[in-house]
Order: structure tokens, then C-alpha cells, then sequence
């Protein structure tokens, strides 16, 4: 493979976990994770999107987050996120700003980092 078909490494230490996976565990890592299927344990990365078809349960760490599926137990959100239209947050829910697009639901015990 020639040097401009080579994949990048950038670092970034992406991921995804597709629709109809089931992920038990921890998961720490720098970078973006793309979640469509079902994980309960601990997820500490940069970036989350959960994709609508995708479910958390456990402690979730991100610095931000976009959720269009649902998230419960734990979220911690240190700078941004986003609840989309098909996003549900449930549980123990801190973050550092917050956007909810019409249709999204929080439900539990919602803080505002620093407040």
C-alpha cells in the first residue's frame, strides 16, 4: 500500500460499537467513540456520540457528548452535550453546557458543573 492510501494515526484512538453488539466492560480511551449497540460497565473517552439505536448503562465520562440514544446510571459530561430528539439521558446527569433539541428527555438528578 502506497503512503497516501495508508490510514491516518493520528492518535485519536477512535472506536465504534455497531448496532446489534453487546459490550460488557470498561472502555478507556482518548478519542471519539461511536456507540449504536448496547454497553454496560464504564466508558471514560473524549468524545461519545450514541447513535439512536444505542444504549448505555454504567458510569459514562466524556468531556462531550452527543446522545440520539439512551444513556442511564451515571453521566458525567464535563464540557458539552447535546440530547437530540431521540436522545434520552436517565439517572445521575452532570455536564458543563447542555442542549436539548426538542423531543429529548432528562429524567434523574441533573447538575450543572460547578453549580
Amino acid at each position: 500500500m502506497d503512503q497516501a492510501n495508508m490510514p491516518s494515526n493520528d492518535g485519536a484512538n477512535n472506536f465504534s460499537i455497531g448496532q446489534g453488539v453487546i459490550f460488557v466492560g470498561w472502555i478507556f480511551a482518548k478519542g471519539k467513540a461511536e456507540i449504536s449497540g448496547t454497553v454496560t460497565g464504564q466508558i471514560k473517552v473524549d468524545e461519545l456520540v450514541l447513535g439512536a439505536s444505542g444504549v448505555i448503562s454504567g458510569k459514562i465520562s466524556a468531556r462531550e457528548m452527543n446522545v440520539l440514544g439512551s444513556a442511564n446510571d451515571e453521566i458525567i459530561c464535563t464540557e458539552y452535550a447535546c440530547i437530540h430528539a431521540t436522545g434520552v439521558i436517565s439517572g445521575k446527569f452532570i455536564y458543563g453546557d447542555l442542549e436539548i433539541k426538542k423531543g429529548g428527555r432528562v429524567m434523574g438528578l441533573i447538575n450543572r458543573r460547578g453549580d
